[in-house]
């Protein structure tokens, strides 16, 4: 169904599994061209896939803030909230605003390594979708060039979570560039930020894990090796998936605790 979303938002799925239906819901961002959003409909039919391949092996888990997460996440931004605070802005009304820039910053360690995995098994598997795949995206990289490059956002963000956002943005605006040929390359665009070393060690973890071959269920450590990379692997928690399939039934990973 189509849905009112931000710019720099372009669809959300709700999965049967996890909202108790016998259907999964993709709902798609009201206005966004043809055939750009062909190709987001594939993309979270694609994460569908990932999701319902790793539930079968019992691999799967849920990402999840919680009360504790959120108070170690907030700590970390402290220092940044009393600065900011100090151009005279409401302390209270800061810790409110990096609390929802959080589950942003979250959702996004969540989603980059994740849709660089998506988007490359659709440039392989789907060739007919390359320029609906390329339109989109390169929509979707300029939205996140405008927003990331806005002044007074970035006034009022803590450095912690800007951090977090220029790095895994950079690293996808390089995954980007290759995937295009060097057609859409937007990496440029956050050098003033001093984050593409970061960016750049971040994408070479993804394609060290692509190359090794991302089996189900897998792609969640490779949200980990990111976080821990970018020293905020204590943000979140993996919540054991309770449906038939799902690694509440399943014994961990070797060498990974489900915590």
């Amino acid at each position: 169904e189509w849905a009112d979303f931000p710019e720099n938002y372009a669809a959300q799925t709700q999965m049967a599994w996890k909202k108790g239906r016998d259907h999964h819901l993709v709902r798609l961002r009201r206005g966004y061209p043809e055939p750009a959003w062909h190709h987001v409909l594939a993309h979270e039919a694609t994460h569908i896939d990932f999701e319902a391949k790793a539930r079968a092996l019992g691999r799967n888990r849920w990402f999840t803030i919680n009360d504790e997460t959120r108070r170690k996440a907030l700590r970390q931004m402290e220092p940044d909230i009393r600065r900011i605070a100090r151009q005279g802005h409401s302390a209270e009304r800061l810790a409110a605003l990096a609390a929802q820039l959080l589950e942003g910053a979250a959702g996004l360690l969540f989603n980059a390594p994740i849709d660089m995995a998506i988007e490359s098994r659709l440039a392989r598997e789907q060739p007919a979708l390359r320029e609906a795949q390329l339109l989109s995206l390169d929509i979707l990289a300029g939205e996140a060039a405008a927003l990331s490059s806005h002044r007074e956002i970035r006034q009022i963000t803590p450095e912690r979570i800007l951090s977090v956002n220029d790095a895994l943005i950079a690293a996808a605006a390089l995954f980007l560039r290759d995937l295009s040929g060097g057609a859409l390359d937007y990496a440029e665009a956050y050098r003033p930020f001093d984050c593409l070393a970061r960016a750049e060690r971040l994408y070479a973890a993804y394609r060290d894990a692509e190359t090794e071959g991302i089996a189900p269920g897998r792609e969640y450590d490779l949200v980990d090796d990111l976080a821990s990379q970018l020293g905020v692997r204590a943000w979140y928690v993996w919540q054991a998936d309770s449906g038939p399939g799902g690694a509440a039934h399943a014994a961990p990973a070797p060498g990974h605790r489900i915590e």
